[in-house]
């Protein structure tokens, strides 16, 4: 029935007038029980995919007590091009840029060589890359910088990053995570340098670590 009304809506955007701007979403409801949500950002034809993905495009009725289900819906709505994955994907690594900037600007004037900077902070990147596409444990790095950003702890960061990064090169157990690794080739993690933090630069770094790098597009990994 879903699928029925999804073809019944298709075919009203194929009819809208060629003047009619772009459809971004189609919305197909199921009265008393959910709401299916389709996107098409891409601007081609009726192409509408499910919304954001196939595993949570079709929202429940009960869901609309979710303040975040109802934000989504009002965005569809008023604002359906702040929706579209790439332009929150580049907010967000503009935002992130900004903080890593920040990080590197202040260790190169405290003397460290803009190499080791880039490379350092390469390494971090990754990491948090990782934990949050399931290569490490979920959080398990943020959470690790968390830990040592106390003022009795920081000073111990570089050591333990050291350790991380020689588990992720060669794999083994990582007291630190209290998990396993596997080993990443490639030399990332190869007598990896960890250089110490300031609390400022600290807090910058665990601002970079809890967010969503699945949302970062890849070109971040180019910087420095």
């Amino acid at each position: 029935m879903m699928q029925a009304a999804r073809q019944q809506a298709l075919g009203y955007v194929r009819a809208l007038p060629a003047e009619e701007p772009q459809s971004l979403f189609v919305l197909v409801v199921d009265v008393g029980y959910c709401i299916d949500v389709y996107s098409n950002f891409a601007g081609v034809g009726d192409s509408f995919v499910p919304f954001p993905d196939q595993a949570r495009f079709r929202l429940p009725l009960a869901a609309l007590a979710d303040e975040g289900t109802r934000l989504l819906l009002r965005q569809v709505w008023l604002e359906p091009r702040e929706l579209d994955p790439s332009r929150r994907d580049a907010r967000v690594t503009r935002e992130l840029a900004g903080y890593l900037a920040g990080v590197s600007a202040q260790l190169e004037r405290a003397g460290h060589p803009a190499e080791t900077v880039a490379q350092f902070l390469m390494r971090c990147l990754f990491t948090m890359f990782s934990e949050d596409v399931g290569l490490i444990p979920k959080a398990s790095f943020t959470g690790m910088l968390r830990t040592y950003s106390t003022p009795e702890l920081r000073e111990f960061l570089p050591d333990a990053l050291r350790g991380l990064w020689a588990t992720m090169d060669t794999g083994g157990f990582s007291p630190d995570l209290k998990a396993r690794l596997r080993r990443f080739n490639g030399k990332l993690f190869h007598d990896a340098t960890a250089l110490p933090l300031t609390a400022d630069q600290m807090a910058l770094l665990l601002k970079t670590a809890e967010a969503d790098w699945t949302e970062v597009e890849p070109a971040i990994f180019g910087l420095g």
